[in-house]
């Protein structure tokens, strides 16, 4: 047998072990399963809870009792196995797992089949700039900005039967004031929000009212692309933003970009790509007009 074809064994032996076993068994020569399970010994023996057995029979002449030795990789458990209904155990489950885990992969492989292509038009409607302190016992005050936008978005191409919900938020970004080159631009978020799957919705962390309502709105779907259909008109900021010199007002080249993160059941989440990658697309707009903060109104002095 070639080295390409021991290399297949071996791989079939971790991953699928009833074929592997199957294969090993049926081999015949002695010194290539020895070989087998030498090397497999160096795999870690915790990724499968199961022996790998090659079973040499041998009969005793008194009584002519039954005893199983296992031939098994150094390193893992035990040097003998005395009964097969553990060791069956531990098979079954380590088939278990190992089909899971495919099929786990499977279906987190049907995401990237699944077309994506998110769009949204994002505008500035208001900007206020204020001081105010970080903390209740603050002396020291800050500059903080409040932003007031519209958004159209369209995110229904990113619910399919495996989308759990995806969190939509929308970003200001803006140069840093620094001349070092290693300092990044600032970027700040201003408002987010949570749309989840109909087969998601208990884990929304709203009240009993907008619970119901949320529930009748898509009762008898499991999918409600509907729902990544966003239209946000002069939509006040969650979150107030500012920058660790405490100075903002009169900042200029910000601008507004909404992103995304696709949280599924099964599968790595996915962030909004800087790429388009087969069926993915970047999204279609999804930036502001660059615009600057205003500059701090003063108050007017008393006439004397």
């Amino acid at each position: 047998m070639g080295a390409v074809s021991m290399i297949l064994l071996i791989l079939v032996t971790i991953f699928i072990p009833p074929v592997g076993v199957f294969l090993v068994s049926g081999c015949g020569p002695d010194l290539l399963i020895n070989i087998c399970l030498t090397l497999l010994g160096y795999i870690p023996g915790h990724i499968h809870a199961f022996y790998i057995e090659y079973v040499y029979y041998e009969r005793r002449e008194a009584g002519r009792e039954g005893r199983f030795q296992a031939a098994r990789a150094p390193g893992i458990y035990s040097d003998r196995v005395q009964g097969g209904g553990y060791v069956r155990i531990q098979n079954v489950f380590g088939f278990f797992t190992t089909v899971a885990f495919v099929v786990a992969a499977l279906i987190a492989c049907t995401d990237i089949i699944s077309p994506r292509t998110p769009s949204a038009k994002v505008e500035v409607k208001d900007i206020q700039v204020v001081k105010g302190r970080p903390h209740y016992y603050s002396t020291k005050k800050e500059e903080y900005a409040h932003i007031r936008f519209s958004l159209n978005a369209d995110f229904s191409s990113l619910f399919n039967w495996n989308t759990k919900q995806v969190f939509v938020y929308v970003s200001a970004s803006w140069p840093s004031n620094s001349s070092e080159p290693q300092v990044l631009n600032n970027e700040a978020v201003i408002w987010d929000t949570i749309i989840t799957n109909p087969s998601a919705d208990h884990l929304q962390n709203i009240g009993p009212a907008a619970m119901k309502k949320l529930i009748k709105s898509s009762k008898g779907k499991s999918i409600d692309p509907s729902r990544g259909i966003l239209k946000l008109k002069n939509q006040k900021a969650k979150y107030q933003i500012t920058q660790p010199g405490g100075k903002l007002a009169s900042t200029e080249g910000v601008v507004l970009k909404v992103h995304y993160n696709v949280q599924p059941w099964v599968g790595a989440l996915t962030w909004t790509p800087q790429i388009e990658f087969l069926r993915w697309k970047k999204v279609k707009g999804g930036v502001s007009k660059v615009f600057g903060l205003p500059a701090l109104k003063e108050k007017k002095k008393a006439a004397e």
